[in-house]
């Protein structure tokens, strides 16, 4: 996550040369938060709660002692 977070700062202050010809480290600080960080997170929850349902409905199928009961 840090090379992300790290990579989205250097492309932003790229485009800041660019387009201001200045840099702005409060601007490029809150770009890489909400491009870079923002979704990292948003897709690793959304792939923890993908895994966790799987790996749970894998034991329910393995082991016929456990009956589910519907959602947990």
């Amino acid at each position: 996550m840090s090379f992300v977070f790290i990579f989205a700062i250097v492309i932003d202050g790229v485009y800041q040369f660019i387009v201001f010809r200045w840099f702005y480290p409060g601007e490029a600080l809150t770009v890489a938060i909400v491009l870079a960080i923002v979704p990292y997170l948003q897709i690793r929850g959304l792939a923890n709660s993908i895994a966790r349902d799987w790996i749970q409905s894998k034991g329910r199928e393995s082991n016929p002692a456990i009956k589910s009961s519907g959602p947990v």
